[in-house]
């Protein structure tokens, strides 16, 4: 598959990995190769692995991602985990359930942002930029962009949506935004707001900036390239490698 997409948590990630897995699926069914196909499209990649394949080279593939409005991702993201019992998992909560929306962010806003879990992290800091180059990081707002971007490339694409993380967080804003809430994101996301060009406006949260943001800047919307093959996964594979030294303890 000529694509590499990189996660980022409460973007749509579950149902793009479904999709990708799927397409996956079939295109080692379509070569004849049999493998255990795994529902859950957390799990490892069963298509590559459970079955002795190696795993796919970094080199001309393109480079993918997917960002979403802050103020829907964090509240998202104070909905599905932290919302009843789930807080205790989130070390910079220090084991405290905050008393609402605004309690949490101010919790947030005090920790360091790279230090954050990454369904609270800012996006730019989880996508690595700026060293890591992405041929397109499209908007969770406008499916469609993504949808014809992996047809393209694919051939055939159809969205498998898979979303049990979804708490439908566009709906909810106007409940949960005070001004103090809506200043703390401000704060906390200010390089995501800025990068990815939203709005600050919380009445726009449902707005895609334009189609996806490249190299060049954002795209508008009908103003899409067809995206090819890159070097842009050179970059990737430095980040990797970090990664990989910090996870062994070895840095």
């Amino acid at each position: 598959m000529p694509v590499v997409y990189v996660s980022n948590p409460k973007c749509g990630c579950s149902t793009v990995k479904n999709s990708l897995k799927q397409a996956q699926a079939a295109h080692f069914r379509r070569r004849g190769i049999r493998f255990e196909h795994l529902p859950d499209p957390h799990l490892a990649d069963d298509c590559l692995r459970r079955r002795g394949l190696d795993r796919v080279d970094l080199d001309g593939r393109v480079l993918i991602s997917c960002a979403r409005n802050p103020y829907a991702r964090v509240l998202s993201a104070y909905l599905d985990k932290v919302v009843g019992d789930g807080y205790a998992n989130y070390r910079e909560l220090q084991g405290r359930k905050p008393a609402n929306f605004e309690d949490f962010l101010e919790t947030l806003h005090r920790t360091p942002p790279a230090m954050l879990d990454p369904h609270f992290c800012p996006q730019h800091i989880n996508l690595g930029l700026p060293g890591v180059t992405y041929d397109a990081i499209f908007y969770l707002e406008n499916g469609a962009a993504l949808q014809g971007a992996l047809e393209a490339l694919l051939g055939s694409f159809d969205f498998a949506p898979f979303a049990p993380h979804s708490r439908s967080a566009v709906q909810k804003v106007t409940t949960h935004y005070t001004p103090r809430a809506i200043e703390l994101a401000w704060r906390i996301y200010a390089q995501d707001f800025d990068y990815f060009g939203y709005s600050r406006d919380t009445a726009r949260v449902a707005e895609a900036p334009g189609a996806y943001r490249s190299t060049q800047g954002i795209v508008p919307l009908k103003d899409e390239a067809q995206l090819a093959p890159s070097e842009r996964t050179a970059s990737l594979k430095g980040a990797i490698r970090y990664q990989s030294l910090i996870e062994r303890r070895l840095i």
